[in-house]
């Protein structure tokens, strides 16, 4: 006995047996949704942290470069002749204090920082 779909539609929509199951599917859909976001925040902030080590890399590519050929003379002898390229800022490493590129989210609020370890960072005395 096939119902046609109209009267199939129309009798799932007038049907109320089972409605404190869709509550489960939105609180189901709810946890999801939550967890998704902070995964999603996650990722965003893997992927900051390795586009700036990429950045930090690709500065610092050593582009000198030295090519030395011989070549033999005409009276038999031979002779070395060099050529190449030398940058004069190119840096080699990272400078002092810095290591990586991106969100660093270990740094301590301003308030904090300023205090000595160990104090109270809300101790007005």
């Amino acid at each position: 006995m096939a119902l046609p779909l109209r009267a199939l539609l129309r009798r799932l929509y007038v049907e109320e047996d089972g409605v404190l199951a869709g509550i489960d599917y939105v609180m189901l859909a709810t946890i999801v949704a939550i967890g998704s976001l902070v995964g999603l925040v996650t990722i965003r902030d893997a992927l900051i942290q390795e586009l700036g080590d990429a950045g930090i890399a690709l500065e610092n590519i050593q582009q000198n470069y030295t090519v030395s050929m011989t070549f033999a003379t005409v009276s038999g002898g031979t002779t070395t002749r060099s050529f190449g390229y030398t940058a004069d800022n190119d840096p080699t490493e990272l400078p002092s204090g810095q290591s990586t590129a991106g969100v660093d989210l270990s740094i301590a609020p301003a308030a904090e920082a300023a205090s000595s370890p160990g104090a109270d960072p809300y101790d007005e005395g």
